[in-house]
This record gives structure tokens, C-alpha cells and sequence, in this order.
């Protein structure tokens, strides 16, 4: 039937589910998401060098996603807890120097990994930023958290620029003057809802 929906595809961790069977219009053309979990994956686990399950499964979601289609990218929310990742890496360290280069590198590796993985598949591909942070308790790894999900929006906007892939603002539509969550769109302290589809649609309809 011709008025079926078209299929966006999103590959991600668990923040892919917030959007699952949404619609979304691109081009006055009506889409719906179909989630492609990895499941507590990392932009860490699919920068790394080495093979690992996590890799594995993008690369064989990727093998059923259609030839033209749109797809949404969402990693690094889980290297960017305050329990996890990068926090936990610096405080192992106990050098907080090393901020920028171990947000930088992880950061660029995960990009150029999906970049390597699509590039000449003819995809239309959007990356996703980190939301803000819902800090409860304001103490110097909420600080630090704080440091660690501005710097990974940025480097993530400039390295998308760099490499020609779309990148989707999450940051700046879930941020207080404090550089925290609003609260607007959030499911829980971590998930975005499904009514940031709406600020998705608008934002690659801007671009267009």
C-alpha cells in the first residue's frame, strides 16, 4: 500500500527504544522508527581497536538496513555517567588533565568508526548528542560530569562537521542555564521521551 510508512532505522543503546514505531515527517514524508538495540554498548566499545560483540552487532544491523535509507546514530550517553566511562577512567588516572584528550579520543575513534562502517553505502546518517545531565546530588563528579557532556557535544559536532555526517543537537534542547538537564524531554534521569521527536523532526527540517 502506498501510504505505509517509510522505515528510519535507529542503531543504538537503550535511548533507541524511546523512539520506537514514532513517527516523524522529513520532507513532508512520513516515517516511522524501528530501533536496532546494542544494548549497554559504549562510543568506547565501538572506537576501540579491537573486534568485540558490540562491533559485531552494528556491523550486522547495518547488513539489514536498507540501501537510501535514513539512519539514526545514539551512543555515548553510557561513557558519559557519572558511575561510568570516562568519569571512572580520569579518577583511576587521578588526573583530571586528561579530560579533553580521553573525551576527544573517544570521541573522534567512535565517529570515524561509524564513518568507515557507512561511508559510499548511500545512507543518510544523523548522530546524536548527549542530553544534559539530571545531577540530585551537585558534588565534584557531578562537576566533572558536568565538564565531560559539554566537551563530548562539542567534539562530537565538530567531528561529525569534519566527516559530513548530520549531527542532532540534543544538547542544546535539554540544557538549563546551569548546564544541566530542564527536564523538558526526559523519561527518567537518563532517557530522553518520545516528544523529542518533534524537536528531531524540526531540526533536520531546518537543514534541508
Amino acid at each position: 500500500r502506498e501510504n505505509i510508512d517509510k522505515i528510519i532505522y535507529h542503531i543504538g543503546d537503550s535511548h533507541c527504544l524511546s523512539f520506537v514505531n514514532q513517527n516523524i515527517k522529513i520532507n513532508k514524508i512520513s516515517y516511522k522508527i524501528l530501533p536496532k538495540l546494542i544494548n549497554g554498548a559504549k562510543a568506547w566499545h565501538l572506537g576501540n581497536e579491537e573486534t568485540n560483540f558490540y562491533k559485531k552487532l552494528f556491523v550486522n544491523h547495518l547488513k539489514n538496513v536498507e540501501i537510501g535509507s535514513i539512519v539514526f546514530f545514539s551512543f555515548g550517553e553510557i561513557d558519559c555517567r557519572i558511575n561510568e566511562g570516562i568519569i571512572n577512567l580520569i579518577s583511576k588516572n587521578n588526573s583530571k588533565s586528561t579530560i579533553n584528550k580521553i573525551t576527544h579520543n573517544t570521541v573522534r575513534n567512535y565517529v570515524e568508526f561509524i564513518y568507515e562502517q557507512t561511508n559510499n553505502k548511500n545512507l543518510s546518517c544523523y548522530i546524536f548528542g548527549i542530553p544534559a545531565p539530571s545531577i540530585i546530588k551537585d558534588d565534584e563528579r557531578a562537576y566533572l560530569l558536568k565538564i565531560i557532556i559539554k566537551e563530548f557535544n562539542c567534539h562530537l559536532k565538530n567531528i561529525c562537521k569534519e566527516k559530513g555526517i548530520n549531527y542532532i543537537d540534543v544538547y542544546a534542547h535539554t540544557k538549563n542555564k546551569f548546564d544541566t538537564s530542564n527536564e523538558k524531554f526526559m523519561l527518567d534521569s537518563c532517557h530522553l521521551n518520545f516528544k523529542f521527536m518533534k524537536v528531531i523532526e524540526n531540526s533536520i527540517n531546518s537543514n534541508h
